[in-house]
């Protein structure tokens, strides 16, 4: 699968990343990206990119996380820091950073190195912010509400579902429909309900394109029955509105 790791397509789409570009006279640097803070290390990386062809090598790509940790670590020298496959895990004291080194390209979408199939991928999240923010628009910003609506339903339930394909499929569904068009706060039992039943309809995917990106977003596992019960207890808190016990369903 192209892409980032969930987490980083989920932080992707909160904020960009820097936007300086290695250009093919200038050596290769590696940007990390954490929280607000940006940190630039240089690589041993010989070559340029994007004029060079992409790396794929077990050791190039073991070696730019290696460079990204060994630049948290000064930074924070106190700060436990390791490698987990995409990224580099940051830990505090009360929270976790997970960050990810990329090489952006001209076209806008960042190269990363994957160890599990030891090369480099390519993602596009440029190109999923700016569809999610189109229809969010759109929609009177109920796109990102139900998105939100549907990781809470998803945590709570214990349903495998990666951020990126809730967000496509909540897309997917938004656009299908002339209904939910407004931010009216009294029909979000009615749109989560409708998305609900969107899902228990779906047939079997190995995968999704995901929004704006069109890239191959992976089901790891079927989520249609959870959907269809999540969707019969939507009705009953929408049916039990105006009634003593609207807030216990």
């Amino acid at each position: 699968r192209r892409g980032l790791s969930d987490g980083w397509r989920r932080n992707l789409h909160r904020r960009e990343t820097s936007t300086s570009i290695c250009g093919p006279t200038r050596p290769a640097d590696l940007h990390l990206h954490l929280g607000r803070a940006a940190f630039r290390t240089s690589t041993s990386c010989t070559s340029c990119r994007p004029a060079c062809a992409p790396h794929t090598s077990r050791t190039a790509a073991r070696s730019k996380r290696c460079g990204a940790r060994a630049a948290i670590q000064k930074r924070y020298p106190t700060t436990t820091v390791g490698v987990d496959r995409l990224v580099v895990v940051v830990e505090f004291s009360n929270f976790t950073f997970e960050v990810q080194p990329v090489f952006e390209n001209d076209a806008g979408s960042f190269d990363y190195p994957d160890t599990y199939s030891d090369s480099w991928k390519t993602t596009k999240p440029r190109d999923e912010i700016s569809a999610i923010s189109d229809e969010d628009a759109t929609t009177g910003g109920n796109l990102r509400r139900l998105c939100k609506l549907t990781r809470a339903w998803r945590n709570k339930h214990g349903v495998v579902m990666g951020g990126l394909l809730v967000d496509t499929l909540a897309y997917n569904f938004l656009t299908s429909t002339t209904e939910h068009r407004s931010g009216a706060s009294e029909t979000y039992g009615e749109m989560m309900r409708d998305f609900l039943l969107y899902l228990a309809d779906q047939v079997d995917h190995d995968f999704y394109l995901a929004l704006g990106s069109r890239q191959r977003v992976r089901v790891k596992k079927h989520f249609q029955k959870k959907a269809a019960s999540g969707a019969e207890l939507c009705t009953e808190a929408v049916n039990a509105a105006g009634q003593k016990n609207e807030y216990k369903k």
